[in-house]
C-alpha cells in the first residue's frame, strides 16, 4: 500500500474528530498500514470507544467507510507474473 501520508493523516484526523463529536462516542483512533502486505494481512485498525454498542457500532462502520472514500491511499496489485497495477483503495 502507498499513501500520501500527510494528506491521509489529515483525512484520518478529520474523520475521527467528526465521528467523535457524535453523542455517545468518546474516542476514535485510525491507523492504516502502509508498505508491502500479503493477502489476508491486517491493514486497517479503527478503534471507536463509547457509552454503548448502539453508539459505537454505527460509528465504527461509518469511520471505515469514510476512510475508504476520503483518505489518499492506493493499492499496488502485484500478479504472480510480476506485472503490477495501481488501484484506488476501496
Amino acid at each position: 500500500m502507498e499513501a500520501y501520508t500527510e494528506k491521509a493523516e489529515k483525512a484520518f484526523q478529520a474523520i475521527a474528530d467528526d465521528v467523535k463529536s457524535r453523542p455517545g462516542v468518546v474516542e476514535v483512533l485510525i491507523h492504516h498500514i502502509v508498505g508491502r502486505l500479503g493477502v489476508g494481512d491486517p491493514i486497517l485498525f479503527v478503534i471507536v470507544a463509547g457509552a454503548s454498542r448502539r453508539d459505537v457500532f454505527p460509528a465504527l462502520v461509518e469511520t471505515v467507510d469514510r476512510v475508504k472514500r476520503e483518505a489518499a491511499i492506493w493499492k499496488k496489485e502485484v500478479l504472480a507474473s510480476g506485472k503490477s497495477y495501481w488501484v484506488e483503495y476501496a
